[in-house]
């Protein structure tokens, strides 16, 4: 990571059980859902995922244990200060969150989340849906626009659109679900688009995101139906290098909400394929500009874009949004040195309280996981019995062993599931 923000990029597990902080702020990014299991995924080759996914339940615990060093992290990018000791009476934020996915994620990690949020200093979520989740689990929070709007009022540019080029971003998960022709087909044949050089590039290259190679062969199959026309694959991979390819386009064509975002921060035409979470977005925060395009329909929509984008009330709530996260960031930097500079006789009342928390729902989560690898030992023998039915069942001879096997599979599965019944949601 120092190759691309000139900064050490530390593992804070490490960082927070080792050195005392003042704050841990956490921000952007689907945070409420990202276990360290899909971290692992994103980080890891495929090879490596399948390995861990194959494992004994048990192996597979202590391989992912392993890969984040044995800290005590509950979801990838949402530390849980009552798991630090000595940083638990830390000043705490999320910014720029997404927090709607925190209802989908396993029980036992859920409750750890919502423990957090409720505890947490200052909560700034960027999406209604997120809004609706933290009612619902009754976490005080506010509703700004996504921090990454901020970007023209730190790093104002002198000059836009200089480049003349079409920024076209697509993920792979995406591309999938379009099919390949019909995107080809539509980026080829678009008459907006036509006196356009066209220039990939990727929003983020971890795993089930965004990936080079198939920028390039997408870049090669529009060079083929139309020869002669510039095609580019930007392979950079610095955030300042991406945010200065997008400000310079002349539109930015994406899946990726951070790459709209980064458009409209600098004014940029901009048009979202369809996809939930950005067209989500772009409804409540940014609707002048198309979003939720079908493929299809791409022409259609940049030809808007190019037409909508110097009338007065787009350029207008373009630089509201940028207003409304710059703001947002530093109230919060505001906030953050206020308390760091609050009674200390308080902060530590509050590191007691979520010392507290955490060591109950350690207490709670090993009860629950003696259960658990009960249950997964339970299946794997009743997995082996299983086989051996099936075997038994194809031989004339042994004509009842099947049937015995099975009723025993059935009464030892009856007894581990009800043994392993969850508690509920805490």
């Amino acid at each position: 990571m120092t190759e691309l923000l000139d900064h050490e990029i530390v593992a804070y597990g490490d960082y927070l059980a080792e050195h005392d902080v003042d704050a841990i702020w956490s921000v952007g990014g689907q945070i409420g859902s990202v276990t360290m299991q899909s971290a692992f995924r994103m980080s890891h080759t495929p090879e490596q995922v399948a390995a861990l996914k194959q494992a004994p339940l048990e192996d597979r615990r202590r391989k992912l244990r392993s890969s984040y060093h044995d800290a005590p992290l509950g979801l990838a990018y949402l530390p849980t200060p009552g798991a630090f000791p000595r940083n638990a009476g830390a000043v705490t934020v999320a910014n720029s969150v997404g927090l709607s996915g925190t209802e989908k994620i396993a029980p036992h990690l859920r409750e750890e989340v919502v423990d957090v949020l409720r505890a947490t200093d200052v909560v700034s979520v960027r999406d209604p849906r997120s809004s609706n989740a933290m009612q619902r689990l009754h976490v005080e929070h506010r509703l700004v626009p996504d921090v990454v709007h901020a970007l023209a009022a730190l790093f104002p540019a002198e000059e836009v659109r200089t480049s003349g080029t079409a920024v076209v971003q697509i993920s792979d998960s995406q591309l999938r679900l379009y099919g390949e022709d019909a995107v080809v087909h539509a980026l080829a044949t678009s008459e907006a688009l036509a006196p356009m050089p066209l220039q990939f590039v990727a929003a983020g290259v971890a795993n089930g995101h965004d990936s080079i190679e198939t920028l390039e062969r997408l870049a090669a199959r529009v060079q083929e139906v139309t020869p002669g026309r510039e095609v580019m694959v930007d392979t950079q991979r610095r955030p300042m290098d991406i945010v200065d390819v997008v400000r310079r386009s002349q539109v930015v064509i994406s899946t990726s909400l951070h790459m709209r975002i980064v458009a409209a921060s600098y004014g940029v035409p901009r048009v979202t394929l369809e996809r939930y979470k950005p067209a989500h977005y772009a409804r409540h925060w940014d609707p002048l500009m198309p979003s939720n395009v079908l493929v299809p329909d791409l022409d259609a929509a940049v030809a808007t874009a190019l037409a909508d984008a110097d009338r007065a009330d787009v350029r207008e709530s373009a630089e509201r949004l940028t207003r409304l996260a710059d703001d947002n960031a530093r109230d919060i930097a505001d906030r953050v040195r206020e308390l760091v500079r609050s009674d200390p006789g308080e902060r530590a009342k509050v590191a007691q309280a979520r010392i507290t928390a955490y060591e109950r729902l350690v207490a709670r989560r090993a009860e629950e996981d003696e259960h658990t690898l009960a249950l997964e030992r339970a299946l794997r023998r009743t997995r082996r019995e299983l086989e051996e039915a099936r075997a038994a069942r194809q031989d004339p001879a042994p004509a009842p062993t099947w049937r015995r096997t099975a009723g025993r599979v059935r009464r030892r599965l009856g007894g581990a599931v009800g043994s392993a019944r969850p508690q509920g949601d805490k």
